[in-house]
């Protein structure tokens, strides 16, 4: 198989911008990587030259060039661009690749080789097979699914988890599970799998197990969801975990909460501590053919969006949410950390290059106000946090005050870049190895599964 990469025909961006969809798509083909044709327009070869190395094969992109080639990948940095204008050969596979490394198919739908967890239940077997699967919720009995293999492959239930939870539930004593939760952001969204921030944990929490010659080991588990709200955590827990029983239990949350509980009904939100996302409020229409009753989520208008509830209460649901889940979590006997997800806006400074930039070019002006308030939000936490919240919290929102210009941490307003995962990555680290891994090395090794006790 001939494999083509196509990388933009103009070159008005930054060559940083090269490197997450290069890294995709080397993470994509494995070794096949190696036999690459890069295919530019001519008069950027030498341009192009430092992003892809000297021993790199590049032809000259021209309209035809493309045809030649059984795989073609399109490095779109422009969302503009036309891939049409190229012309392939009829049975050839083609791939975009967008700045954040996501691979998608072109004019096609995905095969279950590129997505096999497509059907392995029933829920994923009803669910969408259309080339927008990217922005796809699958309905599902407790909550809702969400499957987007573009960064990397995704299980039944959309989890970036490869281990064999089976196995896990009859690990060794020495061997400690970490179970991670949270939305998007702590999903890895926008990020290849070896570069989320669960990843590199479980890579630090091994080293320093060889370093200090600990016999513990770890593996950590990301059960997050894009979307996710905690009561979705605690669900996907109460789902996944039960038979897992984790040592410890790490969340990552706190925008979606904040952001969607401005939006949802009064009556929820204040007296329940409920919150929810707008497709909910979809569903039940098209389910209930009930187009005729007003929603409470903000119709689709050009115009700014309004809170329907205030900060306060939002955050007290938050808050209170957490605190149940910590609860829970620890209730099962594990050791529980509540981490704060940080905002672009957390920073002393934003990148003016890569993050001040996008966000100039690419804001939802409809939903500063709606932003503005998670700001705050996340504010009050970090002053008001009971001592009680504390010892369980890493509070990102307040750590990432330290990064400047010079650091680009997030690919938008809460989505983290590689960087900004390795940073999370560390921040939960030190906690650990402050607050926890000294207790499970203390107290003979720690929990071990129920027949092992």
């Amino acid at each position: 198989m001939s494999i083509a990469v196509v990388l933009p025909p103009d070159h008005r961006f930054n060559l940083r911008w090269l490197v997450q969809p290069l890294e995709a798509v080397r993470t994509w083909l494995g070794e096949r990587f190696e036999s690459v044709n890069f295919l530019c327009a001519a008069e950027l070869m030498d341009a192009y030259r430092p992003a892809l190395g000297t021993g790199a094969a590049v032809s000259q992109l021209t309209r035809e060039s493309p045809a030649a080639f059984t795989e073609v990948f399109f490095i779109i940095l422009d969302p503009g661009y036309p891939v049409g204008h190229y012309r392939t050969a009829p049975e050839a596979a083609i791939h975009t690749v967008d700045r954040t490394g996501a691979i998608r198919p072109h004019g096609r739908v995905l095969t279950e080789d590129e997505d096999p967890g497509m059907n392995a239940h029933v829920f994923t077997r009803l669910g969408p097979r259309d080339s927008q699967h990217a922005w796809a919720f699958n309905h599902f009995p407790w909550g809702y699914l969400y499957r987007d293999p573009s960064w990397g492959a995704v299980d039944g239930f959309g989890h970036r988890i490869t281990a064999d939870l089976r196995a896990l539930e009859k690990r060794e004593r020495t061997h400690k599970v970490v179970a991670c939760y949270g939305g998007s952001a702590a999903w890895g969204w926008e990020c290849l799998p070896h570069q989320v921030w669960t990843a590199l944990l479980e890579e630090r929490l091994n080293a320093r197990s060889r370093s200090v010659g600990s016999p513990l080991r770890f593996t950590v588990l990301n059960f997050a969801g894009p979307g996710h709200v905690v009561l979705h955590q605690i669900f996907t827990h109460i789902l996944h975990a039960h038979r897992l029983n984790p040592d410890v239990v790490i969340t990552f949350d706190g925008i979606n909460d904040l952001f969607d509980g401005q939006l949802c009904d009064p009556s929820l939100v204040g007296p329940h501590d409920i919150v929810y996302q707008e497709a909910q409020e979809l569903w039940a229409q098209i389910l209930h053919q009930s187009h005729d009753r007003a929603r409470v989520f903000p119709p689709e208008t050009d115009g700014p969006w309004r809170a329907v509830n205030q900060p306060m209460t939002v955050l007290r649901a938050y808050v209170a949410r957490a605190r149940q889940f910590r609860r829970m979590a620890e209730g099962m006997g594990a050791h529980f950390i509540w981490g704060v997800q940080p905002v672009v806006s957390s920073k002393a400074a934003l990148s003016p290059e890569f993050e001040k930039d996008y966000l100039d070019r690419h804001a939802d002006h409809r939903l500063e106000s709606i932003h503005d308030n998670c700001r705050r939000m996340l504010d009050i936490l970090s002053r008001e946090a009971t001592a009680s919240d504390r010892e369980a919290m890493v509070d990102h929102h307040a750590l990432f005050r330290r990064f400047g210009a010079e650091d680009w941490l997030f690919w938008d307003s809460c989505h983290l870049t590689p960087e900004g995962n390795v940073r999370v990555a560390d921040f939960f680290a030190e906690h650990m190895a402050t607050r926890i891994l000294p207790i499970l090395e203390a107290d003979g090794f720690g929990r071990g599964t129920d027949d092992q006790r």
